[in-house]
């Protein structure tokens, strides 16, 4: 008997939009609302902070003397392959980055 008289109750007080007009009303609504701000592009400065934070523990720990030492020996990999110390392994990853960072700056260059 209740649910009889929750439906007769919501059947009476139902309230009918026209065709268009509940989107009408849904973006009427969403022009009230502010617009959302853009997202600042910040990786510049974390590039930069990080990159300064990795050179200063470079120099610091006496990181060149290591990758001049690493790539002075490198010759003797290709004899060895026992004579691979990691002052050697440290010197050749950082070749490649090396490499790896001068073609990608060559192709952002080249492609703006």
């Amino acid at each position: 008997m209740k649910e009889d008289n929750v439906k007769a109750f919501l059947n009476s007080h139902k309230e009918t939009l026209p065709k268009d007009g509940f989107n009408t009303r849904l973006f009427n609504t969403l022009d009230c609302l502010p617009q959302p701000r853009p997202a600042k592009n910040r990786s510049s400065l974390i590039i930069g902070v990080f990159s300064g934070i990795g050179f200063l523990l470079f120099v610091l720990l006496g990181g060149y003397s290591a990758l001049l030492n690493g790539l002075s020996s490198m010759d003797q990999v290709f004899v060895n392959i026992h004579a691979l110390s990691p002052d050697v392994l440290t010197a050749c990853i950082m070749l490649g980055l090396a490499f790896i960072a001068l073609i990608r700056f060559a192709v952002r260059s080249y492609n703006q």
